[in-house]
Parts: structure tokens; C-alpha cells; sequence
């Protein structure tokens, strides 16, 4: 391992994330890793530079045409920093934007969380990301209203609703 691929399980600094220009000589699996460590630094820290280099790196590594299990990942990560978009806009823009009938950063979020669900990799990812995907997606239509508590709840029951629409699924597999 060279000091450009992080140690496995030990997240790199995001001065080192966001001064990386390309991934374009990772292997698949690390640049994976990179892409989701940046696409959750820099919705940490609402940094729209690294959101928007995290999907850059994600257009470069589809060109590299990666396998469908990769790409159903890939496209979950696009999802979660088109997510971390859509915060940022309407912490600038304000509650208003969030009932204005354009909503590009829910489609692009739609779409991808869509892709991985809709590709055949889907079916090869471990549950916990396939939970992961199903809950984003239940998440993007149906958001609850009231309180922190039943926030909590439909939150649960629409986890609950995907691996039960899941499990005959993969039992089938």
C-alpha cells in the first residue's frame, strides 16, 4: 500500500481528500473508498468544492467502466453527495426552496439511489448497503413531518419496508 491509499478502516484527513485532483490511478476499490470518504467529509463540513469534486471523481471512475456491483455503489455514493447538495442549498436558500416544485438535487438523488437499485450489482451488495440504498430512497418519498420521535419511527418502519420487500428478493438469489 502506498501513502496515497488509506490504511484500511482509518479515515484520511480532508485536506488530503480535497488536494487529491484525480482518482484515475486507483483500482476500483480505492477509489471507492476515496470517493465515499470525500462525499462525507465534505458534507461534514459543507464544503460544496468536495461534493462536487466527489462526483467528478464519480463520472472518472465510470468511464473506467467498473463492474456492476462497483457501479450500484458508485451510484449510491452520487446519491449521498447530491444529498449533501440539496442540505447545502437549503441551508442558503432557506425553507422555501424546499416547497419549490424544482427540485434538481432530489431528481439527480432519485436517479442514482434508482440505478443501484434497478442494476444488476444490486443483488450482489451486502444487505446493510442494500438497506442503506432502499432507506434513502423510501426516504426521498415519503419524508415525515412532526417531531424528532416520529421522525425516528417512520424512519424505522421505512427500513422495515424495504428489507421486507428485499428478503424475498435475496432469498430468492
Amino acid at each position: 500500500m502506498d501513502d496515497s491509499e488509506p490504511p484500511p478502516d482509518q479515515p484520511l484527513p480532508f485536506e488530503q481528500l480535497i488536494a487529491r485532483e484525480t482518482i484515475g490511478d486507483f483500482d476500483t476499490g480505492p477509489a471507492l473508498d476515496w470517493i465515499a470518504q470525500l462525499v462525507d467529509a465534505a458534507g461534514d463540513r459543507q464544503n460544496e468544492e468536495g461534493i462536487k469534486k466527489a462526483l467528478a471523481w464519480s463520472d472518472e471512475l465510470e468511464a473506467k467502466t467498473p463492474d456492476d456491483q462497483a457501479l450500484a455503489v458508485l451510484n449510491y455514493f452520487r446519491a449521498n453527495a447530491w444529498a449533501n447538495l440539496e442540505k447545502l442549498k437549503h441551508r442558503a436558500e432557506g425553507d422555501a426552496v424546499r416547497w419549490s416544485w424544482d427540485q434538481p438535487e432530489a431528481e439527480q438523488q432519485i436517479l442514482y439511489l434508482r440505478s443501484a437499485l434497478n442494476s444488476t450489482g444490486f443483488s450482489e451488495l451486502q444487505l446493510g448497503r442494500n438497506c442503506q440504498i432502499l432507506t434513502n430512497l423510501a426516504g426521498q418519498r415519503d419524508e415525515p413531518v412532526g417531531g424528532h420521535r416520529r421522525m425516528e419511527r417512520a424512519g424505522l418502519y421505512r427500513r422495515g419496508l424495504g428489507m421486507a420487500r428485499f428478503a424475498p428478493v435475496r432469498a430468492g438469489a
